[in-house]
């Protein structure tokens, strides 16, 4: 289950847990992940200047790999993150980069509050990009 508190970093979150365990008693069509990360990627600001990266299921390769060294060579002011699984042995990872643990409390904040998320994986989790 999402701990809510940890990625508000509040004890807010109580409220909207509340609304979005109502909602997930509801037996809606839609996919309940989807439910919550669309919730909560309205109520969260955006973090400016940050980009999230990744692709397939926490590696640290193909194009957004490429897209991620390109921007720090170009020399913008970008918070680089990227997702990575624990279970993956990665050494090759440039000192620049932030790593975060796929699926952790870390990856659900910047998932949604990144204000650009780059990902070679069409439809991770269902979430939907606040404008």
């Amino acid at each position: 289950m999402i701990n809510i508190n940890r990625i508000l970093g509040t004890r807010n979150g109580d409220k909207l847990y509340g609304i979005i365990k109502r909602l997930l008693r509801k037996k809606m069509k839609i996919h309940k992940l989807n439910i919550i990360t669309r919730i909560i990627s309205r109520c969260l600001p955006i973090i400016k200047d940050t980009v999230l990266f990744s692709s397939f299921y926490g590696e640290y390769s193909d194009n957004p790999k490429y897209i991620s060294e390109k921007l720090h060579y170009l020399g913008h002011n970008y918070d680089i993150i990227w997702v990575i699984d624990d279970r993956i042995n990665i050494t090759h990872i440039p000192s620049y980069i932030r790593k975060i643990s796929l699926y952790s409390s870390e990856y659900w904040k910047y998932l949604l509050r990144s204000s650009i998320v780059i990902d070679n994986y069409m439809g991770r989790n269902g979430y939907e990009k606040k404008n």
